[in-house]
């Protein structure tokens, strides 16, 4: 199992340099689907989720599944890791899409580090603040020089 994975902690971001990331050139990630999503809208059982992968400065989106609160996405998004140290996570934040201003639905955070003994195929709670709601599928395939 994934370790550190209801972690709301950004590491990384303290300004100082870590160790760099060793062997992970890039991150193939397939996010497949959530489910027992928060209904953001209350309009009984509807969200519009869509995923953002981030990762330092990097940022994926998944489409908008409309009116649902058990998505499925099958898609597949690649991030490079050069340049990146073993201190980053990737960080997926679930949003509810809105014509205004949209709605957090929670969050799952994988430390890059865990990513050195292979690929992970799990099902991620997901926090929003001090509350455990839904969780997501991923599946996260590293790729490097050996």
């Amino acid at each position: 199992m994934l370790g550190a994975l209801f972690s709301s902690s950004q590491t990384g971001a303290t300004g100082s340099p870590g160790k760099p990331l060793a062997h992970i050139d890039k991150v193939s990630i397939q996010v497949i689907a959530a489910k027992d999503l928060i209904d953001a809208d209350g309009l009984g059982n509807r969200s519009d989720p869509y995923v953002k992968i981030k990762c330092g400065r990097k940022e994926k989106k998944t489409s908008v599944k409309s009116g649902t609160q058990n998505p499925t996405w099958n898609e597949t998004y690649e991030i490079s890791t050069q340049g990146l140290f073993s201190e980053h996570d990737l960080v997926f934040e679930l949003w509810d899409s809105d014509l205004v201003f949209d709605d957090a639905l929670g969050s799952a955070v994988v430390p890059l580090e865990d990513l050195k003994n292979g690929p992970r195929d799990a099902w991620l709670g997901l926090q929003k603040g001090n509350k455990a709601k839904g969780k997501l599928h991923v599946i996260i395939t590293p790729y490097g020089r050996h």
